[in-house]
């Protein structure tokens, strides 16, 4: 549908940044303690005096201890930190995450991560940084920002899944793809753009098999497939038509499909 032409507005670099910014509540898409994978997480508290007072610097907000896993987190799979930034200081946070996201108690200044737009903040702004992002923020006042990244999920027994319906959309070279995640990959869904029977749409299944292959990959491969059975699964995934007669058929086609490529290759 066509839209109104609106007249052009100049925006700051800053506000380009955040343009297209989309907001989601994580809850919804996984809660592990709602849904019985995790007990609940011990309560802490950690009183304001940590970032009132002092110099610059960022303060763990560490519940490992109680946590009984590496530190410091804040729950398994978080840190939330206090980072207090003096006026006219500059301080560096930097973390082995994959997320990152700062809220601002007090103060203003900015953040910039090198090669990047410098962000302005005020007290009550939220933002975001890319993985791994090692940054500087310079306080124009004395600032309280409150961090929270993923960096404790970096452990050992921290492994991952590779979806090739999910590497279908993300994903501009599939072989570079698995021989990247290779090491960390524990099970690989074999899963059609569509979510159908496999081998049924436009995934690049000969590309995907090779580099599996080529990978070393001796796991388990494990279909996923998307059909009417579950009404709850139904309405978070969207699905609104058949995607395979029958599940036994899904079942023998799908197992059918694979063997066919794995005998191809694996001998």
């Amino acid at each position: 549908m066509l839209q109104p032409a609106r007249d052009h507005v100049d925006h700051t670099p800053a506000e380009r940044l955040a343009e297209a910014a989309r907001f989601h509540d994580y809850r919804y898409a996984s809660n592990p303690i709602a849904d019985g994978t995790l007990g609940a997480i011990p309560g802490a508290r950690f009183g304001a005096e940590l970032h009132e007072q002092g110099i610059t610097r960022t303060l763990p907000l560490d519940n490992s201890l109680i946590l009984g896993c590496p530190g410091p987190a804040t729950s398994p799979g978080l840190c939330a930190n206090f980072v207090h930034v003096c006026p006219g200081d500059a301080h560096i946070t930097d973390a082995n995450a994959t997320s990152q996201l700062f809220f601002v108690m007090r103060g203003s200044g900015t953040t910039q991560v090198t090669g990047s737009t410098a962000i302005p903040w005020r007290a009550g702004d939220l933002f975001t940084l890319p993985a791994k992002s090692r940054a500087t923020h310079v306080a124009a006042d004395d600032a309280a920002l409150y961090w929270v990244h993923d960096e404790p999920l970096d452990h050992p027994h921290v492994k991952m899944m590779y979806d090739t319906f999910h590497a279908n959309i993300e994903e501009k070279d599939l072989k570079s793809a698995i021989h990247a995640a290779a090491p960390w990959t524990v099970l690989v869904h074999i899963s059609e753009n569509d979510r159908s029977i496999p081998g049924t749409g436009h995934v690049h299944w000969d590309e995907t098999f090779d580099a599996l292959k080529s990978a070393g990959w001796s796991g388990w491969l494990v279909v996923e497939a998307f059909g009417l059975a579950l009404p709850n699964i139904v309405a978070a995934t969207k699905i609104w038509r058949r995607m395979f007669p029958s599940e036994d058929q899904l079942a023998v086609d799908s197992l059918s499909f694979m063997k066919a490529h794995v005998g191809n290759r694996w001998k």
